[in-house]
């Protein structure tokens, strides 16, 4: 520890005069005869009068008035402190490695005399430790401890799917809270999925979806009541059904305010009605009939549509798709109608001495908050927009009461404007008028606000 540390070196840089058999007068007491002697050879000295001795790293310590550690640190050599805590922590990670050893064998052996549900997977699980001290004294077992382990559900069984364009899925599994299927092609290709469905207690899902005929695989996986996903489970299964004859289809643009669809070769059958923006090829089905005729009163004004129809044997096993046509409503009102009785509509044509107002306001989700030790409000944002319209008309007497039953109505209502298309929404915060200066109607505002609907019809 005082190998570069030289003893002599130390008594002449304070001082200590030595004669020629290396005695001093001790620094450390008064005295008048040497008594302080110094080996040089072993780096000591050792004060015959008051007792003081070490080796040169004690002497300069106790002579500068700084500690041992300090001037080892200064030489880069360790302290005592430091190599008694190194030899402290080699102790105890040698005890805890001793502890961990034993309570990893324990636990093993312990463990196998658990249990496991087969049904949830789960796991009984048994475990107690033991503490060592400073030395390696090991205190008492503490009490046994039972944990338990869940493990992922077993999947589902796939047991049929019925042959049919529109299929019926049946499945068998125990314990599970929620299920999700997938319905891929013979490329690999997602077709149908449902997410994450809530267990209801039946064990069958109807596709709500018509797919063609085909080669497909079903797949499906469940979900327990720990938010645990079970592996998928697959069953290919094929699609083969006989199409019906192909309907035909014409459109008929009526002044009426609806765009009117002759359909021809259904012979009866249930036919489905879907649309699309002109040349966007996003269809929905707005509607179904088993006749000659479908009147659609939902088509906004001046906006072209392309138009099929879909008729579909029972049990849908088979259909046949007409080939598609396009149509535009040449009307320019405004009108108002509830969504499930469109044809029933009030009509807004225009305004006194003026065009009738339009005006839209978007607005997107956020709030200014004031926290407590911020100067300036927070903002905070959401995913969700409100887009609303401030209208308004002069009416007749008519018009004004059917706009009242249409705000007292509480259902979702369409409105179809040449500029806004057909929007769904309804009349929020009710209706204002005052009476028109020159004839007996009324000068009536209102704020449609948008609202979520869902426009296609089920299967």
């Amino acid at each position: 520890m005082n190998a570069d540390i030289g003893i002599l070196e130390v008594c002449r840089d304070y001082g200590i005069k030595l004669n020629r058999h290396n005695y001093a007068l001790c620094p450390f007491h008064n005295e008048k005869s040497p008594s302080f002697s110094v080996s040089p050879q072993k780096n000591l000295y050792y004060c015959f009068g008051c007792g003081a001795g070490g080796d040169a790293v004690r002497l300069l310590s106790e002579l500068s008035g700084r500690p041992v550690g300090e001037i080892l640190k200064e030489r880069g050599r360790p302290s005592p402190e430091d190599i008694q805590a190194r030899n402290r922590r080699k102790r105890l990670e040698q005890y805890v490695k001793n502890t961990e050893n034993t309570l990893l064998t324990y636990f093993r052996r312990l463990h196998f005399q658990g249990f496991e549900d087969p049904d949830t997977n789960a796991y009984a699980e048994y475990a107690h430790n033991m503490a060592y001290g400073a030395l390696g004294d090991a205190g008492p077992w503490s009490v046994i401890g039972v944990f338990y382990t869940i493990g992922a559900p077993n999947p589902p069984t796939i047991v049929s799917v019925t042959n049919s364009n529109r299929p019926v899925v049946s499945f068998s599994a125990s314990n599970l809270l929620a299920w999700e299927l997938e319905i891929t092609d013979s490329a690999g290709a997602v077709v149908y999925s449902t997410g994450s469905e809530p267990f209801l207690n039946v064990f069958s899902h109807t596709v709500d979806a018509l797919l063609p005929n085909g080669n497909y695989t079903a797949k499906m996986r469940i979900i327990n009541e720990y938010g645990i996903s079970s592996g998928w489970a697959a069953r290919p299964f094929t699609i083969y059904t006989a199409a019906p004859e192909r309907p035909a289809l014409k459109l008929v643009d009526n002044p009426g305010l609806f765009m009117r669809l002759h359909i021809s070769g259904n012979a009866g059958k249930t036919t489905y009605v879907y649309r699309s923006e002109f040349r966007e090829g996003k269809y929905l089905r707005i509607g179904k009939t088993a006749g000659a005729v479908y009147d659609d009163y939902t088509a906004a004004p001046q906006r072209r549509y392309d138009y099929f129809v879909r008729t579909v044997n029972a049990g849908f096993a088979g259909y046949a798709d007409s080939l598609p046509e396009t149509g535009e409503l040449p009307f320019r009102h405004t009108v108002l109608a509830e969504a499930d009785n469109p044809q029933n509509m009030t009509k807004l044509l225009y305004n006194l001495d003026s065009k009738p107002q339009k005006d839209r306001t978007f607005a997107p989700e956020k709030t200014l908050t004031q926290f407590v030790g911020r100067e300036k409000p927070v903002l905070q944002t959401g995913g969700h927009t409100q887009r609303s319209a401030q209208l308004g008309f002069y009416c007749d007497a008519q018009a004004r009461d059917g706009l009242e039953k249409l705000c007292a109505s509480g259902k979702t209502l369409i409105l179809r404007d040449w500029r806004r298309g057909a929007v769904y929404g309804t009349i929020s915060g009710g209706l204002s008028d005052k009476p028109a200066t020159v004839s007996n109607g009324f000068m009536v505002s209102f704020t449609f606000t948008e609202t979520d609907f869902q426009q296609e019809v089920d299967l």
